[in-house]
């Protein structure tokens, strides 16, 4: 049961992985293959338009099968199962937009037009779409 709510947890954390990787990536590519990402959500809309719904799929197999075997050895299996699903959910609704900011902060020596940041006030804004 608990490697099952592992897996079902990916499901929903994916499309935000694929986001972050492809974020922390495109600072490496030349110019004119950048998509300029400014937050998940620009991802998000941008992978939708210039890939289709596939895009969010891509790894979602091998994610979910590592976050099952992550959470397989929980015992009790259907007070497990629910707090494993939550507990996916949430660490995933937590820590993407953080691991935003981080990569953000990460390459900010890159091309300082970009990831203009400045104060982790301007970082924290930047990252969710607000500056």
């Amino acid at each position: 049961m608990a490697a099952s709510s592992g897996f079902i947890g990916a499901i929903f954390g994916t499309p935000a992985d694929i986001a972050n990787v492809r974020m922390q990536n495109d600072a490496s590519l030349p110019q004119q293959q950048r998509r300029n990402y400014r937050n998940v959500l620009d991802a998000w809309v941008q992978m939708k338009r210039a890939e289709g719904w596939r895009s969010f799929r891509q790894g979602l197999w091998p994610n979910c099968f590592r976050s099952g075997i992550m959470t397989a050895n929980e015992e009790k299996p259907l007070i497990h199962f629910a707090a494993s699903l939550l507990a996916s959910l949430v660490a995933t609704s937590i820590s993407s937009p953080m691991d935003v900011i981080r990569t953000q902060v990460g390459f900010s020596w890159m091309d300082p037009k970009l990831y203009s940041l400045g104060s982790s006030n301007n970082c924290h804004a930047g990252a969710i779409g607000a500056a």
